[in-house]
């Protein structure tokens, strides 16, 4: 659903039913500052990461809910 490779801030979105070969939500590829907050990701399927894949940078993450998502490689 989302690719990053630059400072981005989200926040009260939901990510349900996503798949992808990295991240099934959100892939974050560059070494900048990513916030989640307040989201909820729900059956997503990635083969690096099932709701997110943060290869590089610092990542901020508070009150999210993660249910049922999976890492299939």
């Amino acid at each position: 659903a989302i690719f990053n490779s630059d400072q981005i801030i989200i926040k009260d979105s939901s990510f349900s039913q996503n798949s992808a070969t990295s991240g099934g939500a959100v892939v974050s590829t560059l070494a900048n500052a990513l916030t989640i907050a307040g989201n909820t990701f729900d059956n997503n399927t990635g083969s690096y990461g099932g709701a997110l894949n943060v290869s590089q940078g610092p990542l901020a993450l508070s009150n999210n809910l993660f249910t049922n998502n999976r890492a299939a490689g």
